[in-house]
């Protein structure tokens, strides 16, 4: 039940994640094909920013009518870009407007508020723009063909959050409910023998956890990958006066570089002791007995001062589930034993 509520809860961050991902995708797609089509003389017949305000901000748009004639034939479009609707994001949508007025015919200004900006498509003293028309479908064509780079990193960013979230409990809870059906058909098959329940100890053989270095490289690309985008997002707000929040987001980079710092360490002292194995003298360890065994390396290592061995044994307590599970670790026992280099085989 708990697994299939937590699946439940992140489908909606995985859809959103998966979206998002599609209309970056799509619109990367669109622009990269644009760059093949035909630059076409266009005449602007009408030009305007929409501007809204709410709550959370106001979001500005450019939106534009023009026409152009290709093959003989005239066709008439609305399509500024290909990303569509109003945004925020950078200045793109101001600084389309500022370009298309000036080959609009006369305005009619709205004393800087920058509401709905219309121009008299009647004029005669217009200048020719241009369009990029799709040679194929010439009823197609689109003013501005570039990739927003500000736009693709919100996008990007968007789509790693939450898809990384999403897909991350959903791929998890799979992997656990796998994991708890071997155990719980290990449990019902050998009752009495708990070493039996796990394939290392069964085997006597236990290999070095990477599960770690691992984590550790999974979460700094993670954190890099949303970070540094964000960073060059907000880098010319920041830049500007008394813009000290914005200026903050800078400093998650930071952050990021010493965590693939400690990525890069783990990854080194993995492949400096490679896939150690201990080795079990017998199975199963007894409780009160001796633990003896053989710690195995891929390649003979060679140090002045010997290996120093740390043995501790924890129990761990699990209790409640979901947002109120606790865990706690005890340490039972540990001790130390440093060995010299030549006693080493």
């Amino acid at each position: 039940m708990g697994r299939g509520c937590l699946t439940l809860f992140a489908l909606p961050f995985a859809a959103v994640g998966a979206s998002m991902a599609c209309w970056l995708f799509s619109t990367l797609w669109h622009c990269a094909a644009a760059q093949s089509w035909v630059q076409t003389p266009a005449r602007i017949l009408e030009a305007r920013l929409n501007s809204s305000h709410d709550s959370d901000g106001s979001t500005e748009r450019a939106v534009a009518r023009y026409k152009y004639t290709f093959a003989g034939s005239e066709y008439e479009s609305t399509k500024v870009s290909f990303y569509g609707g109003s945004d925020n994001i950078g200045s793109f949508q101001r600084d389309a407007f500022a370009e298309l007025s000036g080959y609009a015919p006369a305005s009619v200004t709205d004393g800087g508020r920058a509401a709905a900006v219309e121009f008299d498509p009647h004029a005669q003293n217009q200048k020719m723009f241009r369009c990029f028309v799709n040679p194929h479908r010439p009823e197609e064509a689109v003013l501005y063909r570039n990739v927003r780079l500000p736009m693709a990193l919100m996008q990007s960013v968007f789509a790693l959050v939450f898809g990384g979230v999403g897909f991350g409990l959903i791929v998890g809870t799979l992997f656990s409910t796998k994991f708890s059906k071997m155990k719980s058909a290990l449990t019902a098959q050998f009752p009495g023998e708990p070493w039996k329940w796990r394939a290392d100890w069964a085997a006597g053989v236990i290999r070095a956890d990477r599960k770690g270095a691992i984590f550790s490289i999974c979460f700094a690309l993670f954190w890099n990958l949303i970070s540094f985008p964000a960073a060059i997002l907000f880098f010319p707000q920041a830049m500007q006066p008394g813009q000290h929040v914005a200026f903050f987001v800078l400093l998650f980079p930071l952050v990021g570089i010493g965590l693939g710092i400690v990525a890069v360490r783990e990854v080194a002292e993995v492949l400096r002791f490679g896939k150690a194995v201990f080795r079990l003298a017998s199975v199963p360890g007894v409780i009160g007995g001796k633990l003896a065994g053989i710690i195995q390396l891929p390649q003979k290592l060679q140090t002045a001062d010997g290996f120093h061995l740390h043995l501790q044994c924890t129990r761990t307590v699990t209790t409640g589930s979901g947002k109120n599970s606790t865990t706690e670790e005890q340490i039972l026992w540990e001790d130390t034993q440093d060995i010299a280099s030549d006693a080493a085989k």
